[in-house]
C-alpha cells in the first residue's frame, strides 16, 4: 500500500455485545421477563450471548473502510455458568462485517459491504448496501439495508442516534429435562434512540430506549415439542458506558 497524507488507520476492541433472554420472552438485560406465552411446559430457560468485537478502520480522502470481527459465546445459562467444562464448539459464535463507503467527504456517499451474523435468526451471510447523506456537520443520515440511522450532533460531547436494525439471534441450548440439545432462534427488529454524553473526552454514557417488534421464537420446549410462535412487541431501555468514544454496540453490529 502506498501511504499518502490524510490516510488514517485505527484498531479498536472490547466493546461487548450482550444479549439475554428466556424461552418466553426476548428482552435486554434491564427488562422484566414476561410469563410463558408460547404454551411450553417447565421453567423459563435463561439464554446468554457475550461477544468481544475487534475492529479495523481505514480512511483517506476518497473512501473509508469499516470492519470488525466478534468472537464469543451464545448459549443457555446451565452451560454458561460452567462454560469451560460443559461448553462445546456449538456454543462458540463468530460474527463479522466489512463495509466500504465511497466519496466519504461528499455530502452524499455510497456504501456497500458484506456481513455474517445471526441478525435474522440462524447464521447467514448477507449484503449491506445504501447511502450516507450529510446535511451540515450536525445532521447525518444513513439509508441502508439492513440498518438505517439518523444522527444529530449538537456539540462534540453530545450525540443523538436513532437506529433501525434487525435484532435476531440463535442460541445453542442444552435441556437437562430432555437430556438433549437444540437451537433457540429469535427473529425481531429494533428501533432504538441513544443519547450519548461525553465527559472530559474519556468517558461516555449512553442512555437508550426503544421498541422491539416483529418478534418470533422457534425452539423445543421441555416436553419435546417444537414451538414456532410470534410473541408480543415490547419497549426496552438500556444504559451503557464507553471509553474514548469507542463504537456503540448494537445487537447486530458495532457502529461509530
Amino acid at each position: 500500500m502506498t501511504w499518502r497524507p490524510g490516510n488514517t488507520v485505527s484498531f479498536w476492541g472490547c466493546s461487548s455485545l450482550v444479549q439475554t433472554t428466556s424461552d418466553s420472552t426476548w428482552a435486554p438485560i434491564t427488562s422484566t421477563p414476561a410469563t410463558n406465552t408460547a404454551g411450553s411446559k417447565g421453567r423459563n430457560r435463561d439464554l446468554h450471548r457475550l461477544q468481544l468485537p475487534v475492529g479495523f478502520d481505514y480512511r483517506n480522502r476518497a473512501w473509508r473502510l469499516d470492519s470488525f470481527i466478534a468472537p464469543g459465546v451464545s448459549t443457555s445459562s446451565n452451560i454458561m455458568k460452567d462454560l469451560f467444562d460443559a461448553g462445546s464448539g456449538d456454543d462458540i459464535i463468530v460474527t463479522a462485517r466489512l463495509e466500504a463507503t465511497i466519496d466519504e467527504n461528499n455530502d452524499l456517499a455510497w456504501l456497500a459491504g458484506l456481513a455474517y451474523d445471526r441478525s435474522f435468526g440462524e447464521p447467514v451471510p448477507y449484503p449491506v448496501f445504501g447511502v450516507r447523506y450529510r446535511l451540515r456537520d450536525q445532521f447525518r443520515f444513513r439509508l441502508a439495508f439492513p440498518d438505517s440511522e439518523f444522527r444529530y450532533t449538537p456539540s462534540p460531547r453530545q450525540r443523538l442516534v436513532v437506529r433501525l436494525f434487525p435484532a435476531g439471534n440463535e442460541w445453542h441450548v442444552f435441556s437437562e429435562e430432555l437430556n438433549d440439545d437444540f437451537d433457540y432462534e429469535v427473529k425481531a427488529w429494533r428501533a432504538r434512540a441513544t443519547w450519548s454524553l461525553g465527559f472530559r473526552k474519556l468517558v461516555w454514557i449512553d442512555l437508550a430506549a426503544g421498541y422491539e417488534f416483529g418478534r418470533s421464537h422457534a425452539f423445543v420446549d421441555d416436553a419435546g415439542r417444537i414451538i414456532d410462535a410470534d410473541v408480543e412487541n415490547q419497549f426496552f431501555a438500556t444504559i451503557g458506558l464507553r471509553f474514548h468514544d469507542a463504537p456503540i454496540p448494537y445487537t447486530n453490529a458495532v457502529a461509530r
